[in-house]
């Protein structure tokens, strides 16, 4: 089939600066998004916006080439929600953690585009108090996606019982297969410079020509539940029928993947429900890929792991294919 030219954004969209809880002065952080090509990066100060002009501002005083979304990270004792587009603040002193419909609202008011749950299976009480969601909110369709994996503790098994990922990754799934229209995403949660971690995940958004606006095309790529995350590979495909069409891109040179993966032995998970699955051995030596489906479905979402099944070795996730789209 014939493939549209598809291009790759970058994006971080979890950061702290010393505006609230981070040791990185704006600036610092604008020189290290600028040093580590973060095309597009958010500030998401913890219940604070004063940070935003002065990162905006050292963007441009420095002609760094990275982009800004303004944002909030609302920190609440039932979970911490980001407002990407927030530019005010609000008084959520009377949210109801069994009604927060209108918390949601208000963050939409307050200028939040896309709104996403952090880190949601945290470890929370009695060593994180208020990090892990605890909201019991009825309609998903309030908010726009899931951090599924806060890379802030490494890509170690340690640190994935801190932050929850792996349960943050099938409740995603989950609601995805309930209807939800939701995207998945990772979070730097970045607070300070310290030695990078190895091997964490990646958010990317295909987009067909990078624009001179690039937060545009990352915000309407979340709303349109395109994102991914990754370790290496790019993806886009398309699901026609009872087959899965993938096309593969191993351009990208974060942890050298343009040189090591076809040393790789890829398994493809195809999940129908968080119950159902296909399993495919595939090879990467084909940058295009067709899975015969045993079943037509509506939706899909896809897991690629390297050599096994588990945890650890997955190398990509948080693809969603609807039937008859390009994504």
């Amino acid at each position: 089939m014939r493939w549209p030219k598809v291009e790759f954004i970058r994006c971080e969209l979890h950061n702290h600066t010393n505006e609230s809880d981070g040791n990185l002065s704006a600036e610092e952080l604008a020189a290290y998004a600028a040093e580590h090509n973060f095309e597009v990066y958010a500030l998401t100060d913890h219940n604070v916006v004063s940070g935003q002009s002065k990162v905006a501002a050292a963007i441009e005083k420095n002609h760094y080439t990275t982009q800004l979304i303004k944002g909030v990270e609302v920190t609440t004792i039932y979970g911490h929600i980001l407002g990407l587009g927030m530019e005010d603040m609000f008084d959520f002193i009377e949210l109801n953690p069994y009604e927060p419909d209108s918390f949601f609202l208000n963050m939409r008011a307050c200028g939040a585009e896309v709104i996403g749950i952090a880190h949601p299976f945290c470890i929370g009480n009695p060593i994180m108090t208020g990090c892990r969601y605890t909201m019991e909110l009825d309609d998903y369709r309030l908010i726009d996606y899931i951090e599924v994996y806060n890379t802030s503790g490494g890509d170690t098994e340690l640190g994935d019982r801190f932050t929850g990922n792996y349960d943050a990754l099938n409740w995603w799934e989950d609601l995805v297969h309930q209807g939800y229209d939701l995207a998945a995403l990772t979070g730097k949660d970045l607070h300070d410079v310290r030695p990078e971690y190895e091997e964490v995940f990646l958010t990317y958004v295909p987009v067909e020509t990078k624009a001179s606006d690039k937060t545009r095309q990352v915000i309407n790529g979340i709303k349109r539940q395109e994102t991914f995350i990754t370790k290496g590979p790019w993806l886009t495909g398309e699901l026609r029928g009872m087959k899965l069409h993938l096309k593969f891109d191993h351009r990208n040179t974060y942890l050298n993947w343009h040189e090591v993966y076809q040393d790789l032995k890829p398994v493809i998970s195809v999940r129908y429900s968080n119950e159902e699955e296909e399993i495919f051995d595939i090879t990467f030596k084909s940058e295009e890929v067709v899975l015969p489906l045993a079943k037509k479905a509506d939706r899909v979402t896809l897991r690629i792991y390297d050599k096994e099944i588990s945890n650890q070795s997955i190398i990509l996730a948080g693809k969603v294919f609807k039937q008859g789209g390009h994504a």
